[in-house]
C-alpha cells in the first residue's frame, strides 16, 4: 500500500487507495486505520472517539472527522449495536454523519447526526457457525472531500446457490460541481449512503422528506438548509428493459464500456453536484475486479474497477437503471502510457 501526499503512479492519482482484507470482528479498526493513518497527511482523517485512539472496545464504536477542501468540519460515526446477549453483528455494520458532537464527545449533539445506516457484505441469516472470523475484502478510495467503500463476505462461508454472501458500497463525502460557475456549496455539502441487505427504515425526524442513506444518498442539507435531505442518482443508461446479450463492451467502438458520472439530484434543488471518485455503468460483459481506462490516452487519464453492488438496497434502487454497476477509481499503474505521453 502506498501513502499517498504526492502522486506515486500518474500526475492525477491525487487520492489514496487500498485494496486488503480483514475479519468482522476486526472490520472497524481496520477501516478506521486505512482513514486516520494509511490515507498519509493529506487525506487522513482525525480520531475524534475515544481519545486514545483505537476503537471502543466496550461500545464498538469509533467518532473521526474530516476537514474537507472548503474548509468545514463533518463527523463520521461507525458503530455495531451490541444485543443484549453482548454479541455483535456478523452481517453489517452502521453508520451515520453529523455535524457537531455532545459535551462528552461520545456522540452527535442533538439534531445533528443523520439517520442510521447499515452496510452489509452478508445476508442477515447467517449460519451459527460463522464468527467474527468471517473473512471481509474492502477496497477503498480516499481524497480531501470524499471516501468511496466497497466490501464484500467471503463466499467461501457460503454455498449453493451462493446468494447470503453480498457485495456492498458506501460513499462518504462531499461533491464536486456539475459545471464551473453554479453556486457554491460548502456549509452543507457532505453527504452518506450505504447498501444494505435489509429495507431502510423511513423516519419523519428531520421532516416527511428525511433521507435513508440507503435508498438514497443523505446530505447534510439542501441549498437553504432543510436538515438531511435525500439526493438521488442520475447518469447516462439504456433502456432498463432492453433485450440485451452482450459479451464484448462496444462492437463499433473498439469493445469500450459507457461509463458516466453520477450526478446527485434533489427534488426541489434539482442537480446539485457529481459523486467524486466513482462513475456508473452497464455490468454486462465485465466481471468484478475489472480494471477501466476512463480518458484513455490524455494527460487526465484515470483507472477504475468496475464492482456489482448486489446488496438488495442501495441509492441505485431510486436510479434509472437498477442493473447498473459502480467503479470505483484506483491508481493508474500504466508505465507506458506515463512514459509515451511525458508524465511520469
Amino acid at each position: 500500500m502506498a501513502l499517498v501526499d504526492f502522486n506515486p503512479h500518474t500526475t492525477n492519482d491525487t487520492f489514496y487507495y487500498a485494496e486488503s482484507s480483514t475479519t468482522v470482528a476486526n472490520f472497524i479498526k481496520a477501516i478506521t486505520t486505512e482513514l486516520t493513518a494509511n490515507a498519509g497527511v493529506t487525506y487522513n482523517w482525525t480520531m475524534v472517539y475515544p481519545k486514545t485512539g483505537g476503537v471502543d472496545a466496550v461500545n464498538d464504536k469509533v467518532i473521526i472527522s474530516a476537514i474537507t477542501s472548503f474548509g468545514k468540519t463533518f463527523y463520521l460515526k461507525i458503530f455495531r449495536i451490541i444485543g443484549t446477549d453482548s454479541t455483535y453483528p456478523l452481517a453489517y455494520i452502521n453508520m451515520a454523519i453529523g455535524t457537531a458532537l455532545n459535551v462528552a464527545g461520545d456522540d452527535f449533539a442533538d439534531g445533528t447526526g443523520s439517520p442510521v445506516t447499515k452496510l452489509s457484505w452478508y445476508k442477515d441469516t447467517l449460519d451459527p457457525s460463522i464468527k467474527g472470523w468471517l473473512p471481509i475484502n474492502y477496497w477503498i478510495n480516499v481524497d480531501k472531500d470524499a471516501v468511496n467503500l466497497v466490501v464484500r463476505g467471503d463466499p467461501s462461508a457460503d454455498y449453493y446457490p451462493y446468494d447470503k454472501f453480498l457485495t456492498g458500497f458506501a460513499y462518504i463525502g462531499a461533491l464536486k460541481p456539475v459545471e464551473s460557475g453554479q453556486a457554491t456549496d460548502d456549509v452543507y455539502n457532505f453527504g452518506i449512503t450505504t447498501t444494505s441487505s435489509t429495507a431502510p427504515t423511513f423516519t419523519t425526524t428531520y421532516g416527511p422528506r428525511t433521507g435513508t442513506g440507503v435508498t438514497d444518498v443523505c446530505m447534510i442539507a439542501n441549498k437553504i438548509g432543510l436538515p438531511f435531505q435525500p439526493h438521488y442518482p442520475s447518469f447516462y443508461t439504456a433502456n432498463p428493459d432492453m433485450d440485451k446479450m452482450n459479451v464484448e463492451g462496444s462492437r463499433w467502438n473498439n469493445q469500450k464500456h459507457q461509463f458516466s458520472d453520477i450526478t446527485l439530484v434533489h427534488p426541489v434543488d434539482m442537480e446539485r453536484g457529481k459523486m467524486i471518485n466513482v462513475l456508473s455503468g452497464d455490468i454486462s460483459a465485465l466481471y468484478d475486479n475489472d480494471k477501466l481506462v476512463f480518458k484513455q490516452n490524455t494527460i487526465s487519464q484515470e483507472m477504475y474497477k468496475k464492482f456489482q453492488v448486489t446488496a438488495p438496497y442501495s441509492f441505485l434502487n431510486n436510479s434509472a437503471n437498477v442493473n447498473y454497476c459502480v467503479a470505483i477509481r484506483c491508481y493508474n499503474d500504466d508505465k507506458t502510457y506515463q512514459v509515451d505521453n511525458g508524465v511520469a
